[in-house]
């Protein structure tokens, strides 16, 4: 559910950042992309999405990811570039987490 303001908003932010750092995924925290539930029809239970900017991805860290989080709708993709491409992103969308 979409915060009733900025503020609510930034501390919602940091406690989904301080899950993901938790979980010890190696993310970039700018990146931080949030859809609020009932904010997008295309996500309509929510989305974060993040720059994984890490070398190594263990299932490990993905496991700990969903359970801090409460989803198991993980997707790993990689936008803006291909396997030729060195300067693609990685990203992870994580969708349904609580609390969106």
């Amino acid at each position: 559910m979409k915060p009733a303001s900025w503020t609510e908003e930034e501390a919602r932010r940091e406690v989904y950042k301080g899950l993901l750092r938790k979980a010890k995924l190696d993310f970039d925290e700018h990146s931080l992309m949030v859809v609020w539930a009932g904010g997008d029809l295309m996500y309509p239970e929510g989305l974060l999405m993040v720059h994984f900017t890490g070398d190594d991805l263990t299932f490990e860290v993905l496991a700990e990811v969903s359970r801090l989080l409460g989803t198991r709708k993980i997707n790993l993709s990689c936008d803006s570039g291909c396997s030729s491409d060195p300067c693609h992103e990685r990203m992870i969308h994580i969708y349904g987490a609580s609390g969106l």
